[in-house]
Protein backbone atom coordinates (compact mmCIF):
# COMPACT_ATOMS: atom_id res chain seq x y z
CA UNK A 1 0.00 0.00 0.00
CA UNK A 2 2.82 2.42 0.84
CA UNK A 3 4.44 1.77 -2.56
CA UNK A 4 1.16 2.44 -4.38
CA UNK A 5 0.64 5.69 -2.47
CA UNK A 6 4.22 6.78 -3.14
CA UNK A 7 3.81 5.97 -6.85
CA UNK A 8 0.54 7.95 -7.01
CA UNK A 9 2.16 10.99 -5.37
CA UNK A 10 5.08 10.87 -7.83
CA UNK A 11 2.74 10.57 -10.83
CA UNK A 12 0.56 13.47 -9.66
CA UNK A 13 3.55 15.68 -8.93
CA UNK A 14 5.08 14.95 -12.32
CA UNK A 15 1.83 15.42 -14.26
CA UNK A 16 1.22 18.77 -12.56
CA UNK A 17 4.59 20.03 -13.75
CA UNK A 18 3.70 19.00 -17.31
CA UNK A 19 0.56 21.11 -17.22
CA UNK A 20 2.27 24.25 -15.96
CA UNK A 21 2.93 26.99 -18.48
CA UNK A 22 6.48 27.97 -19.23
CA UNK A 23 7.89 31.47 -19.15
CA UNK A 24 7.54 33.26 -22.48
CA UNK A 25 10.98 34.20 -23.75
CA UNK A 26 11.60 37.52 -25.49
CA UNK A 27 12.48 37.41 -29.17
CA UNK A 28 11.00 36.82 -32.60
CA UNK A 29 8.02 34.43 -32.89
CA UNK A 30 6.54 33.27 -36.22
CA UNK A 31 2.82 32.55 -36.59
CA UNK A 32 2.05 28.94 -37.50
CA UNK A 33 -1.78 29.08 -37.55
CA UNK A 34 -4.66 31.45 -36.90
CA UNK A 35 -8.44 31.24 -36.86
CA UNK A 36 -8.51 34.87 -38.09
CA UNK A 37 -7.27 33.78 -41.52
CA UNK A 38 -3.87 33.16 -43.00
CA UNK A 39 -1.38 35.96 -42.57
CA UNK A 40 2.37 35.99 -42.71
CA UNK A 41 2.53 37.44 -39.24
CA UNK A 42 5.24 37.44 -36.66
CA UNK A 43 5.49 39.00 -33.24
CA UNK A 44 8.38 40.50 -31.35
CA UNK A 45 8.18 39.95 -27.60
CA UNK A 46 10.16 42.21 -25.30
CA UNK A 47 10.53 42.07 -21.52
CA UNK A 48 9.31 45.22 -19.77
CA UNK A 49 9.62 43.91 -16.19
CA UNK A 50 9.90 40.44 -14.64
CA UNK A 51 6.12 39.93 -15.12
CA UNK A 52 5.20 42.29 -18.00
CA UNK A 53 5.78 41.73 -21.73
CA UNK A 54 5.44 44.10 -24.66
CA UNK A 55 4.31 42.57 -27.96
CA UNK A 56 4.63 44.13 -31.42
CA UNK A 57 3.10 42.32 -34.41
CA UNK A 58 4.30 42.63 -37.98
CA UNK A 59 0.72 43.20 -39.16
CA UNK A 60 0.21 46.36 -37.13
CA UNK A 61 -0.94 45.62 -33.60
CA UNK A 62 0.75 46.37 -30.30
CA UNK A 63 -0.01 45.01 -26.87
CA UNK A 64 1.08 44.31 -23.33
CA UNK A 65 0.60 41.24 -21.14
CA UNK A 66 1.37 40.40 -17.54
CA UNK A 67 1.88 37.04 -15.86
CA UNK A 68 -1.06 35.92 -13.72
CA UNK A 69 0.13 33.29 -11.28
CA UNK A 70 -3.42 32.23 -10.31
CA UNK A 71 -4.26 31.20 -13.89
CA UNK A 72 -0.67 30.29 -14.87
CA UNK A 73 -0.82 32.38 -18.04
CA UNK A 74 -0.20 35.85 -19.36
CA UNK A 75 -3.18 38.20 -19.72
CA UNK A 76 -3.33 41.56 -21.39
CA UNK A 77 -4.62 43.59 -24.29
CA UNK A 78 -3.69 44.75 -27.77
CA UNK A 79 -4.89 47.18 -30.41
CA UNK A 80 -4.38 47.51 -34.15
CA UNK A 81 -2.43 50.73 -34.62
CA UNK A 82 -4.32 53.43 -36.60
CA UNK A 83 -1.45 53.93 -39.06
CA UNK A 84 -1.22 50.19 -39.74
CA UNK A 85 -1.25 48.90 -43.30
CA UNK A 86 -3.80 46.27 -42.22
CA UNK A 87 -6.96 47.08 -44.24
CA UNK A 88 -9.46 45.05 -42.20
CA UNK A 89 -11.83 47.67 -40.77
CA UNK A 90 -13.57 45.31 -38.32
CA UNK A 91 -10.30 45.07 -36.35
CA UNK A 92 -9.74 48.84 -36.16
CA UNK A 93 -10.68 51.02 -33.19
CA UNK A 94 -11.09 47.98 -30.93
CA UNK A 95 -9.08 46.89 -27.93
CA UNK A 96 -8.74 43.12 -27.69
CA UNK A 97 -8.28 41.24 -24.45
CA UNK A 98 -5.71 38.49 -24.88
CA UNK A 99 -4.32 35.50 -23.08
CA UNK A 100 -0.97 33.90 -23.84
CA UNK A 101 0.29 30.48 -22.80
CA UNK A 102 3.54 28.75 -23.75
CA UNK A 103 3.82 24.97 -23.41
CA UNK A 104 7.53 24.75 -24.18
CA UNK A 105 7.00 24.37 -27.94
CA UNK A 106 4.00 26.45 -29.02
CA UNK A 107 2.86 29.88 -27.88
CA UNK A 108 -0.95 30.18 -28.05
CA UNK A 109 -2.62 33.59 -28.17
CA UNK A 110 -6.39 33.97 -27.71
CA UNK A 111 -7.96 37.34 -28.50
CA UNK A 112 -11.46 38.67 -27.85
CA UNK A 113 -13.22 41.96 -28.46
CA UNK A 114 -17.01 41.88 -28.30
CA UNK A 115 -18.18 39.51 -31.04
CA UNK A 116 -14.68 38.99 -32.50
CA UNK A 117 -12.69 36.02 -31.22
CA UNK A 118 -9.60 34.33 -32.59
CA UNK A 119 -6.72 32.09 -31.65
CA UNK A 120 -3.22 32.03 -33.10
CA UNK A 121 -0.16 29.90 -32.51
CA UNK A 122 3.52 30.83 -32.79
CA UNK A 123 6.92 29.17 -32.72
CA UNK A 124 10.04 30.92 -31.52
CA UNK A 125 12.44 31.59 -34.35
Amino acid sequence: MKKALFFLIIVLAFSGSLLAAEEIQPGHWVQTASTAGFAECSIEIMTVTDRILSIDASNGWKGFAYYEESSDMYSGFFELLPNSQNPDAKWRNRVFMMSLKYDGLTLTLNGKSGDLNFAATYWKE
